[in-house]
């Protein structure tokens, strides 16, 4: 059995670098066999555990270009916020973007809050990370930059299998960006785990675009459903443009549980995964749907 020593037995050189610029030349020095560590709350567990043992960590941390959220027509986080930041900023006009708070809102504990960072909750490539699934439904883009350049990809290009991403060794996650959502927006995110605050059994975000009693475009996307998080575009497709009603939504949310495809290994079952699917987005589709319309 696994064990959390609460001791990193391995030795390790260890920057903190004060800008991009510098972290990306260290990254080129040093390739796979560095690591970087933002908050630390996957990275240091992983490390006491014998999982990652890099010769060199590179803390971003303190990196203040990383630490941004701004623009109007797109919306720019830089990487390096901290959960709480990104939380407090959606708060007041939390409508369009409410599945993205209530995704870092459900994760609970405050020191995770405060030391782990969005971009960092990317970067594990975990398909459990809370924050994938709203930002999959908001068509997020995010920006990789080495010292050769940078590029931009859809986030739901990004994630290449369990705890695997498409990042090269010498990349460095900067910002993730997000379209403005169009009037009559809503989202919702839905979660299961054991006991609060754990990590999950499933996930499930909902954006919907409303009008009147049609659904202009709804978007939906599972976490812990598949090896990576993942869209359910084929129910999505069932929603567009059509008169909403309760049969509809039924039947939209059996397509969601054929549509994931879930460990086989594990303490939750497959079955039970599928079922928790439909029900979550049910429960999720129905709150954003009343919220795209003032409550009604």
């Amino acid at each position: 059995m696994e064990m959390n020593t609460r001791i990193i037995s391995h030795e390790f050189e260890y920057f903190a670098p004060n800008s991009i610029q510098e972290t990306l030349i260290l990254l080129d020095q040093h390739g796979s066999e560095a690591k970087i560590i933002a908050g630390g709350t996957d990275l240091v567990s992983q490390m006491k555990m014998g999982k990652h043992t890099p010769a060199y960590i590179i803390d971003i941390k303190r990196i203040k270009e990383l630490q941004y959220i701004a623009g109007d027509m797109v919306l720019k986080i830089g990487a390096g916020n901290n959960l709480r930041g990104v939380m407090n900023f959606f708060l007041p006009a939390s409508v369009p973007y409410a599945g993205l708070y209530e995704s870092i809102r459900s994760i609970g504990k405050t020191q995770v809050l405060n030391m782990a960072t969005i971009g960092g909750n990317l970067c594990n490539g975990s398909p459990k990370a809370d924050t994938a699934p709203p930002l999959l439904t908001y068509d997020a883009r995010i920006k990789l930059v080495s010292l050769k350049g940078e590029r931009i990809l859809a986030l739901k290009d990004f994630h290449s299998g369990p705890n695997r991403t498409i990042m090269e060794a010498n990349e460095l996650m900067t910002e993730i960006q997000l379209d403005k959502l169009p009037k009559g927006t809503s989202s919702a995110f839905e979660k299961k785990a054991r006991v609060g605050a754990d990590i999950s059994k499933i996930t499930c975000a909902v954006t919907v675009v409303r009008d009147g009693d049609v659904c202009r475009s709804c978007r939906i996307a599972l976490g812990a459903a598949a090896p990576v998080p993942m869209r359910a575009f084929q129910a999505e497709s069932m929603l567009t443009g059509k008169i909403m009603n309760d049969a509809l939504t039924e039947e939209t949310s059996q397509q969601v549980a054929q549509e994931i495809n879930p460990p086989t290994v594990g303490r939750t079952h497959p079955e039970y995964r599928r079922h928790l699917a439909a029900v979550m987005f049910k429960d999720g589709f129905r709150r954003a749907w009343q919220q795209a319309g003032g409550g009604k």
